[in-house]
């Protein structure tokens, strides 16, 4: 794993570059784009007639619709079903694909959408927000389908939604497609050629397209941007559509509105004005200049009834394109933490939001700034306190207006309204487009600022530590017109070769503790970072009650492969949330998709405990620790309910081939609570205890594995449909000190290739690099030591937070390493043992002392300061195995 450090509120796209900040998000997953094709695609797209949507239910007893027919949306209710009907053609059955577009919005709760087509088995697909729009298409069986009359039926478990549209495409009919066009033109160069398209002051680019048979053509540009469908890409096919309730598109000039199908957010649209020729001015003032810029055309052709014949990237997509400006910069800020939210909505929500967006220090070159966003309703905006801006202009003096509050809103913004650091963004509820309520809503603000183009440093190389051996990459992210050179530097002396926004490079104990790294930043005139300082350590494991949740967040990486768990810290424990999905959410073949909360840790002997507050009870939730890493291979060991018992578990995952160690006998609920894992050399073997103290060994096995992180999770497997919601509740992860029950081996083998020992060496640095083995005596007890450096291990990588976040120090890696000793320093219980005197001992063999360095049992560290040490102490019970140590306090008093 390499450290990759990005700031949570910035994502710039400069000159002639595209550099793209999408950090991890927690929403639900959804399909690529609406209209996602590359090349040229046909199918029949046919809409569910709006006369089929009920609306919701007025009485959950009668499951009485709101609407008997022809409402905006069809809402189900848990035992109120919604079932709408569409006519497919006679020739469906014979269908080389078919999908299933639904436009959702609204999908509180679980997030969990439930369909079933013909009376077929009830399917459920992960999407939708609390407060936002996520249109998705899903692949469906065209044996799900028939002739003629077909009927959709949608339903809930535990989860709230609406649906605004539904269509199902057929490909492979019969129909009446254009589709022998293609793109002609891009900004005067050929399309099929690609090349620089210089919009400097104009801010224009003409496209044609020559497309015979189509009644209109959507012009659909492929870039960085507002993420206006949701579906977590920035960078992709930038279009999605209108109600068809209140249908629209974008003309390129006035036009009746389609009465299906309405596009927005693309380009535009061109009528079939009497030939075959189509063309449209593309407006990209509020597109950041970049690269890999891509067009297509989206043919349609209007058939009967609620069915149009399309072809999607008629005649290709075009070649890729540059958009360049040469005496300015058009550049974005995201907020990537952005979490939507609801105003109003008939009393049960607030009035008012507040969400808050990072910006520059520096911005006495800015000229513009343009806030994108995505609305339901018009709500009113204000950043700090300024000027108020309606999100639309629906009304004007009583009158409509021309905005189309289904579209993207756009809003200039005064400039002296922004500052430096963090702004504080107000969203006001406003009764003018919809009194029930507004939505504001994912994926949050984009703001497009136009400046003069000096350079700029918006992302620094940040501090941190990392692991011996460990491969660690440094980022910079520059803003400037022109040619940008980077020169980094170590200690003050330039590094050859490296002449990139990152370096990186192998973490090395042997060039010092503590290094520090700059760049040198040229594209016109120079500017330098800030100093990036690395911290190299031997291993960084840190033990966890839970009891700082700062501490805790800063020390433990979230992993959400599969983008829907959620990681909660209570301040006592650590909880691990997967929702109810027909998608398993476990370490298996294909990648570890559960839940999980790890850290670096290096490739040496360990003894570690979890224990859990929670107990899998439902068929296949399950609960363990993960060994290894994200990568293969890696080891799972856990408890799992396989519906009548719980059981442990031990497997060791290698890409597709998965071997299985234990699969033991039914457990005591209470043995789900403490897990143990203890590995010496290449042996691991797995302990559960119903109080942490009293250990019964379920299995040991041998595997051969560089170890590089370690971490407790939570999942679920598919059963059968669909999988439980479960909690995987963590109460604390430790080490396990020798002498503990279960523990019957007094001769361990340690891999590390670097064994440093200043007690015995006297500091002789020559042969530190030399694999060896040698022998300590400690407790009594003779101990093996032998440590292998790691090059694959990395520190953690920085945490989405929350939308009232306060942005950390640019040294916020120092502080994260901080919270550590600070968290170390709480865990006041060592082993017990009258003849453990630290004093004299070898620095390589005091595994407690390295891990606890200001913690010594019974009194030998008199330099403690008494007031800094930690008033909160660890209930015993919590860590049944280790003894109290003396407090640092006038009096025991205070013991709990």
């Amino acid at each position: 794993m390499k450290l990759k450090f990005g700031r949570r509120s910035l994502a710039v796209v400069v000159a002639l570059i595209v550099v793209v900040a999408q950090l991890a998000r927690s929403e639900p997953p959804v399909n690529a784009s609406v209209f996602e094709a590359s090349s040229e695609t046909g199918y029949a797209e046919i809409w569910v007639p709006h006369q089929q949507f009920t609306g919701g239910i007025t009485n959950v007893n009668t499951c009485a619709d709101t609407k008997p027919n022809n409402s905006w949306y069809i809402e189900p209710f848990v035992g109120c079903p919604k079932t709408v009907s569409v006519t497919l053609p006679g020739d469906t059955t014979t269908a080389t694909s078919a999908e299933l577009y639904l436009d959702i919005w609204a999908g509180r709760e679980a997030n969990i959408v439930r369909y079933s087509i013909n009376g077929g088995a009830t399917q459920t697909v992960n999407a939708g927000f609390d407060a936002s729009r996520s249109p998705v298409v899903l692949a469906i069986p065209v044996a799900d389908l028939q002739n003629g009359s077909n009927e959709i039926t949608f339903s809930v478990n535990n989860s709230k939604y609406h649906i605004h549209d539904a269509s199902i495409r057929l490909y492979g009919v019969v129909g009446s497609y254009a589709d022998t066009g293609s793109l002609t033109t891009v900004g005067g160069i050929a399309a099929g050629t690609g090349g620089t398209l210089d919009v400097t002051n104009t801010e224009t680019v003409t496209i044609t397209a020559n497309v015979p048979g189509a009644d209109r053509v959507e012009f659909i540009a492929y870039y960085d941007g507002l993420d206006e469908d949701n579906d977590g890409d920035t960078t992709d096919w930038h279009a999605f559509t209108r109600m068809n309730f209140q249908p629209g598109g974008k003309p390129n000039s006035g036009y009746s509105i389609p009465t299906t199908g309405g596009t927005i957010g693309h380009i535009g649209t061109d009528l079939n004005d009497g030939d075959d020729n189509y063309s449209i001015d593309w407006d990209t003032s509020l597109v950041a200049s970049q690269s890999g810029v891509k067009i297509k055309a989206r043919a349609i052709t209007e058939d009967s009834g609620t069915r149009l014949d399309v072809v999607d990237a008629v005649g290709g997509e075009s070649a890729n394109f540059t958009i360049s400006r040469t005496t300015y910069i058009v550049e974005y800020f995201r907020d990537n933490d952005f979490v939507d939210g609801a105003l109003r909505e008939g009393g049960g929500e607030p009035d008012q939001l507040t969400r808050d967006m990072e910006l520059p220090a520096d911005q006495t070159d800015w000229q513009s700034a343009t806030m994108l966003g995505l609305f339901w309703g018009a709500p009113d905006i204000t950043w700090n306190g300024g000027t108020t801006e309606r999100s639309f202009t629906f009304l004007n003096n009583g009158n409509p207006a021309n905005d189309d509050v289904w579209d993207i809103s756009v809003v200039e913004l005064d400039l002296n309204d922004l500052v430096g650091g963090e702004n504080d963004i107000v969203y006001d509820f406003d009764a003018a487009a919809f009194p029930f309520g507004n939505q504001v809503e994912e994926p949050g603000p984009l703001l497009v600022v136009k400046r003069a183009g000096g350079v700029r440093i918006y992302d620094q190389p940040e501090s941190g530590t990392a692991l011996d051996g460990q491969p660690v990459t440094l980022n910079v992210v520059v803003s400037a017109l022109g040619t940008i050179t980077y020169q980094w530097s170590l200690d003050s002396v330039d590094i050859p070769g490296a002449n990139n926004s990152s370096y990186t490079f192998t973490a090395d104990v042997g060039d010092g503790v503590s290094q520090d790294y700059r760049v040198e930043v040229t594209a016109g005139g120079s500017i330098t970072s800030q100093v990036a300082t690395v911290a190299v350590v031997e291993n960084a494991f840190v033990a966890d009650d839970f009891s700082n949740v700062g501490a805790s967040q800063a020390l433990w990486e979230e992993v959400d492969a599969t983008g829907d768990a959620t990681f909660t810290y209570t301040g006592a424990q650590g909880v691990i949330s997967i929702p109810e999905d027909n998608e398993s959410h476990q370490p298996w073949i294909g990648g570890n998709n559960a839940g999980v909360l790890r850290q670096p840790m290096s490739d040496s002997d360990f003894d570690l405990h979890a224990a859990f507050e929670s107990v899998p009870s439902e068929r296949f939730t399950l609960q363990g620790v993960v060994v290894g890493g994200s990568g293969d291979p890696y080891l799972r060991f856990d408890v799992y309910f396989d519906g009548a018992n719980l059981r442990p578990f031990a497997a060791a995952i290698d890409g597709n081939s998965p071997i299985t160690f234990i699969n033991g006998a039914p457990l005591n609920a209470a043995d789900a609570k403490h897990l143990r894992v203890r590995r010496i050399g290449d042996e691991f073997t797995m302990f559960t205890s119903a109080d942490g103290t009293a250990w019964t060994q379920r299995g040991q096995f041998t595997y051969e594995i560089d170890v590089i992180e370690f971490g407790p999770y939570g999942g679920t497997a598919v059963d059968t449909v669909t999988a439980p919601e479960f909690h995987a509740i963590v109460d604390f992860v430790v080490e396990v000190p020798d002498g503990a029950a279960g523990d019957d081996v007094r001769q361990r083998q340690h891999t590390s290739r670097h064994f440093r020992c200043r007690g015995d060496r006297g500091g002789n640095h020559a042969d530190r690099f030399m694999d060896h083995q040698r022998t300590d005596a400690w407790f009594g007890v003779l101990r093996t030591q032998r440590r292998q450096r790691n090059p694959r291990l990395g520190w953690p990588k920085p945490r989405a937070f929350g939308a009232n976040h306060r942005p950390r120090p640019a040294n916020h890696l120092r502080h994260r390493y901080r919270h550590r000793r600070h968290q170390r320093q709480r865990l006041g219980y060592f082993a017990s043992g009258n003849d453990f005197d630290p004093r004299g001992r070898p620095d390589c063999v005091q595994r407690l002392v390295r891990r606890y360095p200001r913690l010594w049992p019974d009194g030998h560290s008199a330099a403690v300061d008494q007031r800094s040490w930690p008033r909160e102490r660890c209930p015993r019970n919590r860590y049944p195995y280790l003894q109290p140590q003396r407090r640092r306090s006038r009096s025991d008093a205070n013991w709990p």
